[in-house]
Protein backbone atom coordinates (compact mmCIF):
# COMPACT_ATOMS: atom_id res chain seq x y z
CA UNK A 1 0.00 0.00 0.00
CA UNK A 2 2.81 2.30 0.84
CA UNK A 3 4.32 2.23 -2.43
CA UNK A 4 1.04 2.81 -4.46
CA UNK A 5 0.92 5.74 -2.32
CA UNK A 6 4.20 6.89 -3.12
CA UNK A 7 3.90 6.21 -6.54
CA UNK A 8 0.36 8.47 -6.65
CA UNK A 9 2.29 11.13 -4.60
CA UNK A 10 5.07 11.24 -7.38
CA UNK A 11 2.28 11.25 -10.07
CA UNK A 12 0.46 14.07 -8.65
CA UNK A 13 3.76 15.93 -8.03
CA UNK A 14 4.47 15.37 -12.11
CA UNK A 15 0.86 17.21 -12.90
CA UNK A 16 1.85 20.03 -10.42
CA UNK A 17 5.31 20.61 -11.90
CA UNK A 18 3.60 20.81 -15.21
CA UNK A 19 0.53 23.13 -14.44
CA UNK A 20 3.42 25.52 -12.00
CA UNK A 21 5.42 25.67 -16.06
CA UNK A 22 2.19 26.62 -17.32
CA UNK A 23 1.37 29.02 -15.08
CA UNK A 24 4.59 30.36 -14.70
CA UNK A 25 5.17 29.73 -10.75
CA UNK A 26 8.90 28.22 -10.25
CA UNK A 27 11.05 27.85 -7.83
CA UNK A 28 8.57 25.71 -5.14
CA UNK A 29 9.77 22.39 -3.46
CA UNK A 30 6.66 20.45 -3.82
CA UNK A 31 5.04 18.45 -1.15
CA UNK A 32 2.12 16.05 -0.69
CA UNK A 33 0.18 14.54 2.37
CA UNK A 34 3.51 15.82 4.25
CA UNK A 35 5.99 14.22 2.26
CA UNK A 36 8.86 16.72 0.63
CA UNK A 37 9.02 15.16 -2.78
CA UNK A 38 12.54 17.46 -3.56
CA UNK A 39 11.27 18.56 -6.78
CA UNK A 40 12.20 21.78 -7.85
CA UNK A 41 10.64 23.59 -10.28
CA UNK A 42 12.43 26.49 -11.81
CA UNK A 43 10.49 28.60 -14.31
CA UNK A 44 12.05 30.50 -17.26
CA UNK A 45 12.29 34.56 -17.27
CA UNK A 46 12.54 36.39 -19.99
CA UNK A 47 14.06 39.85 -20.83
CA UNK A 48 14.31 40.86 -24.28
CA UNK A 49 15.70 38.86 -26.72
CA UNK A 50 16.58 36.47 -23.57
CA UNK A 51 15.58 33.69 -21.10
CA UNK A 52 17.01 32.08 -18.48
CA UNK A 53 16.32 29.63 -15.78
CA UNK A 54 17.72 29.41 -12.53
CA UNK A 55 20.83 26.93 -11.87
CA UNK A 56 21.71 27.80 -8.62
CA UNK A 57 20.88 30.68 -5.90
CA UNK A 58 23.45 32.84 -7.42
CA UNK A 59 23.77 31.48 -11.10
CA UNK A 60 21.37 31.20 -14.32
CA UNK A 61 21.81 29.81 -17.91
CA UNK A 62 20.79 31.26 -20.87
CA UNK A 63 18.48 29.16 -22.21
CA UNK A 64 17.15 30.91 -25.57
CA UNK A 65 17.98 33.50 -27.93
CA UNK A 66 15.04 35.14 -30.04
CA UNK A 67 16.03 38.12 -31.51
CA UNK A 68 17.34 38.58 -35.03
CA UNK A 69 20.53 40.82 -34.43
CA UNK A 70 23.46 40.53 -36.69
CA UNK A 71 25.74 41.36 -33.81
CA UNK A 72 24.73 39.66 -30.45
CA UNK A 73 26.21 40.24 -26.61
CA UNK A 74 25.29 37.70 -23.78
CA UNK A 75 24.77 39.85 -20.65
CA UNK A 76 27.35 38.44 -18.06
CA UNK A 77 24.42 39.00 -15.50
CA UNK A 78 20.74 38.53 -15.52
CA UNK A 79 18.96 40.19 -12.20
CA UNK A 80 22.05 40.52 -9.84
CA UNK A 81 23.03 36.42 -10.82
CA UNK A 82 26.08 35.66 -12.83
CA UNK A 83 25.05 33.70 -16.63
CA UNK A 84 27.39 30.91 -16.30
CA UNK A 85 25.84 28.41 -18.99
CA UNK A 86 25.09 28.74 -22.33
CA UNK A 87 22.17 26.06 -22.32
CA UNK A 88 21.26 23.12 -25.22
CA UNK A 89 19.60 24.79 -28.25
CA UNK A 90 19.88 28.75 -27.43
CA UNK A 91 20.85 29.62 -30.16
CA UNK A 92 20.23 27.29 -32.87
CA UNK A 93 19.10 27.51 -36.25
CA UNK A 94 19.96 31.18 -35.83
CA UNK A 95 20.13 33.07 -39.42
CA UNK A 96 20.71 36.51 -38.76
CA UNK A 97 23.64 36.30 -36.29
CA UNK A 98 27.14 37.16 -37.97
CA UNK A 99 29.04 38.23 -34.53
CA UNK A 100 28.52 36.62 -31.11
CA UNK A 101 30.73 37.69 -27.75
CA UNK A 102 30.23 35.36 -24.84
CA UNK A 103 30.83 36.90 -21.33
CA UNK A 104 33.94 35.82 -19.52
CA UNK A 105 31.23 34.63 -16.59
CA UNK A 106 30.51 31.66 -18.67
CA UNK A 107 31.70 28.34 -18.28
CA UNK A 108 30.08 26.28 -20.30
CA UNK A 109 28.48 25.88 -23.47
CA UNK A 110 26.14 23.28 -23.60
CA UNK A 111 24.81 20.99 -26.48
CA UNK A 112 23.94 22.14 -29.97
CA UNK A 113 24.03 25.22 -28.38
CA UNK A 114 25.03 27.17 -31.57
CA UNK A 115 23.94 24.25 -33.81
CA UNK A 116 23.19 25.08 -37.90
CA UNK A 117 24.43 29.06 -36.98
CA UNK A 118 24.75 29.42 -40.32
CA UNK A 119 26.07 33.17 -40.61
CA UNK A 120 27.66 33.72 -37.50
CA UNK A 121 31.83 33.90 -38.47
CA UNK A 122 32.97 35.55 -35.84
CA UNK A 123 32.90 33.97 -31.87
CA UNK A 124 34.86 35.52 -29.03
CA UNK A 125 34.83 33.33 -26.52
CA UNK A 126 35.02 33.48 -22.62
CA UNK A 127 38.46 32.97 -20.51
CA UNK A 128 36.60 31.35 -17.95
CA UNK A 129 35.49 28.60 -20.39
CA UNK A 130 35.62 24.99 -19.24
CA UNK A 131 33.35 22.76 -20.92
CA UNK A 132 32.37 22.55 -24.75
CA UNK A 133 29.40 19.99 -24.83
CA UNK A 134 28.36 17.73 -28.21
CA UNK A 135 27.72 19.83 -31.38
CA UNK A 136 28.05 22.70 -29.64
CA UNK A 137 28.82 24.71 -32.98
CA UNK A 138 27.95 22.00 -35.67
CA UNK A 139 27.08 23.05 -39.00
CA UNK A 140 28.11 26.57 -38.84
CA UNK A 141 29.46 26.76 -42.16
CA UNK A 142 30.60 30.46 -42.00
CA UNK A 143 32.14 30.16 -38.97
CA UNK A 144 35.82 31.60 -39.80
CA UNK A 145 37.67 31.54 -37.20
CA UNK A 146 37.72 30.18 -33.32
CA UNK A 147 40.10 31.07 -30.12
CA UNK A 148 39.62 28.08 -27.49
CA UNK A 149 40.83 29.42 -24.42
CA UNK A 150 43.71 27.79 -22.13
CA UNK A 151 40.81 26.60 -19.08
CA UNK A 152 39.22 24.49 -21.25
CA UNK A 153 39.30 21.13 -19.81
CA UNK A 154 36.36 19.43 -22.05
CA UNK A 155 35.14 19.49 -25.87
CA UNK A 156 32.90 16.76 -26.25
CA UNK A 157 32.39 14.93 -30.07
CA UNK A 158 31.23 16.40 -32.98
CA UNK A 159 31.61 20.28 -31.30
CA UNK A 160 32.72 21.67 -34.69
CA UNK A 161 30.96 19.08 -37.04
CA UNK A 162 30.84 20.37 -40.85
CA UNK A 163 32.49 23.30 -39.73
CA UNK A 164 34.26 23.82 -43.13
CA UNK A 165 35.32 27.35 -43.49
CA UNK A 166 36.96 26.73 -40.39
CA UNK A 167 40.58 28.19 -41.19
CA UNK A 168 42.57 28.16 -37.60
CA UNK A 169 42.11 24.18 -37.67
CA UNK A 170 45.75 23.66 -37.06
CA UNK A 171 45.60 25.49 -33.97
CA UNK A 172 42.60 23.38 -33.16
CA UNK A 173 44.37 20.19 -33.98
CA UNK A 174 47.73 21.18 -31.86
CA UNK A 175 45.39 22.10 -29.26
CA UNK A 176 43.97 18.17 -28.67
CA UNK A 177 47.10 17.05 -29.09
CA UNK A 178 48.52 18.95 -26.29
CA UNK A 179 45.10 18.12 -24.16
CA UNK A 180 46.55 13.98 -24.97
CA UNK A 181 49.73 14.51 -23.58
CA UNK A 182 48.63 16.12 -20.51
CA UNK A 183 45.74 13.56 -20.07
CA UNK A 184 48.09 11.03 -20.36
CA UNK A 185 50.78 11.98 -17.64
CA UNK A 186 47.97 12.70 -15.19
CA UNK A 187 45.69 9.45 -15.87
CA UNK A 188 47.78 7.05 -17.87
CA UNK A 189 47.65 5.84 -21.57
CA UNK A 190 44.25 4.05 -21.57
CA UNK A 191 42.53 7.05 -20.47
CA UNK A 192 43.94 9.69 -22.59
CA UNK A 193 43.42 7.46 -25.33
CA UNK A 194 39.92 7.45 -24.82
CA UNK A 195 40.09 11.29 -24.93
CA UNK A 196 42.00 11.34 -27.44
CA UNK A 197 39.17 9.82 -30.24
CA UNK A 198 37.05 12.14 -28.00
CA UNK A 199 38.62 15.08 -29.14
CA UNK A 200 39.39 13.69 -32.50
CA UNK A 201 35.41 13.08 -33.06
CA UNK A 202 34.94 16.54 -31.88
CA UNK A 203 36.44 17.74 -35.45
CA UNK A 204 35.38 15.10 -37.41
CA UNK A 205 33.72 16.56 -40.96
CA UNK A 206 36.13 19.66 -40.43
CA UNK A 207 39.11 17.49 -40.30
CA UNK A 208 38.04 15.22 -43.58
CA UNK A 209 38.63 15.83 -47.08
Amino acid sequence: MKEKNKSLIRKLCIISIAAAMLTGVGGTVLSFAGIDTDITVSAAETSGDFTYTTITDDTVRLSSYKGSDTEVVIPSEYNGKKVTEVGSYAFSGNKTMTKLTIPDSVTKIGNNAFNNCTALTDVIMPKNLAIIDSYAFNYCQSLTSIDIPDGVTAIEKYTFYNCKNLQNSEQCCRYRKQRFRQLHELYGDHHSRQRYFSWRQCFLGLLQP
